[in-house]
């Protein structure tokens, strides 16, 4: 746990093409913010070979009066299960396994599995209704569709599965460009600053309002 390294300046580019994002390690101590008890399992393909690690923390013994990061020990070590040992117990559980399908030529050897334990709060429906709208924001459009989010509440079954994405509709001016067969762009501009229908129309009766350049608005 080396906080702040520069790792990812050096090596932007995974051995995958993935650019590596993220810094500082910030996102381990939100594993802590969630739960007091982590462990990340990990499984990587090598020629002719698989590894697998398992990582774990217990969160509570930061909590010790003047402990310090480099004093607390975390586990690591290697775990004889592949990802796919790891998640069986997850895909077992109501609409888990119906709702995620494997992709063709998928078997679940290789990736990562977080297991967060131990939770910090008590998650309430209208809690995790807004953790779906979040995780929505998240999703990229249908049609570039290659990251797939999932949410299931154990008590709850029925009522969560594929995060669909969110509309994007908050904004004030939208410019949306588009190319045909000649090569030529076409804009088009959609204003959304305001609601035209709601404005009083006396306001444009005013002096004020009917001289230039003010009054060229309501055209």
């Amino acid at each position: 746990m080396v906080i702040g390294t520069n790792d990812k300046e050096k090596n932007v580019i995974s051995r995958k093409g993935r650019a590596r994002t993220g810094a500082k390690g910030i996102g381990r101590f939100a594993l802590d913010r969630l739960g007091a008890d982590g462990t990340v399992y990990s499984t990587s393909g090598a020629p002719n070979a698989v590894s697998s690690i398992r990582w774990h923390v217990d969160w509570n013994r930061f909590d010790q009066v003047g402990s310090i990061l480099d004093e607390i020990p975390a586990e690591l070590d290697e775990d004889g299960k592949v990802l796919a040992k790891v998640l069986a117990p997850l895909r077992r559980l109501p609409r888990v396994g119906d709702v995620i399908k494997e992709p063709p030529g998928t078997d679940w050897t290789t990736g990562t599995a977080i297991r967060i334990g131990q939770l910090r709060d008590d998650w309430s429906r209208e809690q995790v209704d807004q953790l779906n709208k979040t995780l929505g924001a998240l999703v990229p459009p249908v049609k570039q569709r290659e990251l797939r989010l999932y949410l299931f509440d154990d008590s709850n079954p029925e009522a969560y599965g594929p995060v669909d994405p969110i509309l994007l509709d908050d904004f004030d001016y939208k410019l949306e460009a588009s190319v045909d067969r000649t090569n030529s762009v076409k804009f088009e501009l959609y204003r959304n600053e305001l609601n035209p229908a709601e404005i009083d129309p006396e306001l444009f009766d005013l002096p004020e309002m009917r001289e230039h350049p003010l009054y060229s608005f309501t055209g």
